[in-house]
């Protein structure tokens, strides 16, 4: 069945998203196959339409929530097969992205009742943003610097002279 956001699971509610720092890594995907050719130029071809990144998470989990996690992953995502929905920490901050297990997750115990959760995590990365709204943000970052040039200008010629007199 393909990943939908009416039939993909969500991440459980009664466990934290945020993976922990140190154990956060972002990889994109290489989206593009190149062939070198006799003569010429190399051919490049996109691989796929799907834009996926890969990331490495891991989070420490405590009693009653790894049993909710452990029942969750063995059987909402049949042993991981199946694409989730998770706030995943891209440069614009947490975003909602599907993902999917790449593998089987390591599990440590860390003390008492404190467990460690390693992944790999196949991420569906959202569209990019259309030229309209990149231009849309490049032109509000324009017009900071913009406006701050003005008053950092106007400090320096207008408002700084001014002071000794």
């Amino acid at each position: 069945m393909p990943a939908t956001p009416a039939t993909s699971p969500r991440w459980p509610a009664s466990i934290a998203h945020q993976p922990q720092i140190d154990g956060l890594q972002i990889t994109p995907h290489e989206p593009h196959l190149r062939t070198d050719m006799e003569r010429g130029p190399a051919r490049v071809r996109r691989t796929s339409s799907s834009l996926l990144g890969m990331v490495r998470a891991a989070w420490e989990i405590e009693g009653d929530d790894m049993i909710t996690w452990d029942a969750w992953y063995r059987t909402t995502l049949g042993e991981g097969a199946r694409w989730f929905w998770l706030p995943v920490y891209w440069p614009a901050g947490y975003q909602d992205h599907l993902v999917r297990h790449r593998g089987v997750p390591s599990i440590s115990l860390l003390y008492d009742t404190v467990w460690r959760i390693e992944v790999e995590l196949d991420v569906r990365r959202g569209p990019p943003p259309s030229a309209e709204t990149a231009a849309g943000l490049a032109s509000e970052g324009a017009a900071f610097f913009t406006t701050f040039g003005d008053a950092l200008h106007r400090a320096i010629h207008v408002i700084l002279p001014g002071a000794d007199t």
